[in-house]
């Protein structure tokens, strides 16, 4: 009888945009229940019906509120999904379901539950009275509830040894697994700087509109460097959601919209990334902090040079003056230089590209990804 898994992930749309090709492969072998909140899914049938292996519970996001009484009612519902899915192994994916997974552990009965850590940008930049209070909690529940036998999953090197440092335990059942795996026939080479080295370049920024994305860093160098290069040019693909706190302004949204620096190419769905990303030339991503950027990946499995922060997660992706360039974090100036590297430096291009290819193909193809996950859940 298969053994079955559940993920417990806060939006459809992440497992769609995250998880969705490892999860298939660990359906060959599991029976795979999703509890997520689906009241925004798009195209949700077509997955469940071409996959029998896989089904989806409902579960509505948590409400951010410090209210004890909103968040224990959360947690009793989400054991109530849990107790009718009756899983045999639980992965919960955010720090925030690690945090909840972690109190729920005491009173639901698995053969193991495993805690994902998809990035500590977001606890460790808590520095109000309110984000005090948090941090407090979160030393408390991983320090006392959390049971030996249970493992967290970290991203990066930099996430397990902050996140010990700061609940002050190096005794922490964990392990690291870089990320979700990519699909190189999915995202395949796309050959570039090869007929052309002249051409002009083209510099692609892809990710949520958020400010911790470095997106406000990159639209003020790209002013700069439009005005110094004229041929060359500056895309921004992404999704702008006023609703959520993280979200540049509506204002700073209308400037992209209005710019003569920067050409604005609107959302794109998942299944038009492999198609953009052969488009464009080089990648940006001047972020504050990553777990592991999927996007960053996926854009060097078809050939992009990388321009990324040196900071944990996009730095781990970048072997520097090799297949890109590593910046400082919340630099204008920082990114211009790099830039102008790329631009100055176009012979550089073709064994850039070629390097991203093989560095995906050596550490982040989702078959090693996979085969990881595997001797996890076994171990």
């Amino acid at each position: 009888m298969r053994s079955k898994l559940a993920f417990i992930i806060n939006e459809y749309a992440f497992f769609k945009s995250h998880r969705y090709n490892l999860i298939t492969l660990l359906s060959s072998y599991y029976d795979i229940e999703i509890i997520t909140d689906l009241s925004a899914s798009k195209g949700l049938k077509i997955d469940i019906d071409s996959n029998p292996n896989i089904n989806f519970t409902h579960s509505s996001k948590r409400i951010s509120s410090i209210n004890p009484i909103n968040f224990f009612t959360f947690i009793q519902k989400l054991k109530s999904k849990i107790d009718t899915v009756d899983p045999d192994y639980i992965f919960f994916v955010s720090l925030e379901n690690c945090f909840i997974g972690t109190i729920l552990s005491r009173y639901i009965n698995t053969k193991n539950n495993f805690f994902l850590v998809t990035g500590l940008g977001s606890l460790l930049n808590m520095n109000s009275l309110k984000g005090k209070l948090i941090k407090w909690l979160y030393k408390i529940v991983f320090q006392y509830l959390l049971s030996p036998k249970h493992k967290f999953v970290f991203q990066n090197i930099d996430d397990q040894t902050d996140l010990k440092l700061l609940l002050m335990n190096d005794r922490i059942n964990s392990s690291i697994i870089e990320g979700n795996g990519i699909d190189t026939s999915k995202f395949s080479y796309h050959e570039r700087f090869i007929k052309n080295p002249n051409q002009e370049i083209k510099f692609l920024f892809a990710s949520k509109l958020q400010k911790e994305k470095g997106i406000l860093e990159f639209i003020n160098a790209s002013k700069v460097l439009k005005e110094r290069y004229p041929y060359s040019s500056f895309y921004i693909a992404g999704e702008f959601d006023p609703t959520n706190t993280l979200s540049i302004e509506r204002s700073d949204f209308d400037a992209i919209k209005e710019s003569n620096d920067l050409n604005y190419l609107g959302f794109i769905q998942n299944n038009g990334m492999p198609a953009l990303f052969k488009e464009y030339d080089v990648f940006i991503l001047p972020s504050y902090r990553e777990g592991l950027p999927s996007v960053a990946l996926e854009a060097a499995a078809t050939g992009m040079p990388l321009i990324m922060s040196n900071v944990p997660g996009c730095k781990s992706i970048i072997e520097s003056n090799k297949n890109g360039y590593l910046i400082e974090p919340k630099s204008k100036s920082s990114i211009i230089k790099a830039v102008e590297k790329i631009i100055n430096n176009k012979e550089n291009l073709k064994y850039f590209s070629l390097r991203s290819r093989a560095i995906v193909e050596e550490r982040f193809q989702i078959e090693k990804i996979f085969t990881q996950y595997l001797d996890l859940i076994n171990s």
